[in-house]
């Protein structure tokens, strides 16, 4: 006669699932809406929460952000309103880095 394991007893031969990422509030809330008066230094606060880099308009009207672990990088205007595409794309890119940073924190372990 088998017994089937209790509950606690599954969960403990389970292997350990991932985490969820924590977004700063920003982020969770530039990914619910899109379409409000985002200014650039709300891009700018979520940026340097995650480690995301970014400089200034050199020559231009656009905020460079871009992820050390990957190539490429993405404009973002200066002037308001910032379009809900914009948005669309930095958090995207804010969410990729974040992953990338988790899985590296993974590996190093």
């Amino acid at each position: 006669m088998t017994t089937e394991p209790s509950k606690s007893e599954a969960r403990s031969v389970e292997p350990d699932a991932p985490e969820p990422i924590k977004l700063p509030k920003i982020l969770k809330k530039m990914l619910d809406n899109p379409k409000a008066d985002w200014r650039i230094e709300q891009f700018k606060t979520v940026a340097d929460k995650i480690g995301l880099s970014w400089r200034p308009p050199s020559n231009g009207s656009h905020y460079v952000f871009w992820s050390d672990h990957f190539e490429g990088n993405w404009p973002v205007p200066y002037k308001r309103p910032i379009k809900p595409i914009y948005v669309k794309y930095f958090t995207a890119l804010c969410q990729n880095h974040m992953e990338a940073d988790a899985m590296k924190g993974d590996d190093d372990e």
